[in-house]
């Protein structure tokens, strides 16, 4: 899709921080430069999310039937309402209780390799990811 829209394959972010209108711009400016033929946004934070609904609302493009969205999404954090979205679902808690447990490992343990961590996002499919 990136290379039939001509964009960069280096996929640095379109939004530099968190906010809507941040991520509405960017948004706008993606849409602009794939000349709206975009198949599919998948957004990486679900505080962007709100700003990416805004903007295709403006351009008239409805998730799951014009452009297909998957999102990120915290547990927890309410996802804009009025679709059925197909998101990877982040459970923070487990990331924040698996962190602690690898800091207090290191503390306890300093001769110790430093461990690393992997949390895995569940996909749950929704409408928005169809076309």
């Amino acid at each position: 899709m990136m290379l039939r829209a001509n964009l960069c394959q280096d996929f640095h972010a379109y939004a530099h921080d968190m906010g809507v209108a941040s991520s509405m711009q960017a948004t706008r400016e993606l849409l602009a430069k794939a000349d709206r033929k975009l198949d599919a946004i998948y957004v990486t934070n679900d505080m962007v999310l709100v700003g990416v609904v805004e903007a295709l609302k403006l351009e008239k493009l409805i998730p799951g039937k014009d452009i297909a969205i998957i999102t990120l999404a915290n547990r927890g954090y309410p996802l804009p309402r009025g679709y059925n979205w197909s998101k990877m679902m982040f459970d923070p808690e487990s990331y924040a209780s698996t962190t602690i447990r690898l800091i207090s490992q290191q503390i306890e343990h300093p001769d110790m390799p430093v461990s690393s961590m992997a949390i895995q996002a569940t996909y749950i499919e929704g409408d928005t990811h169809l076309l």
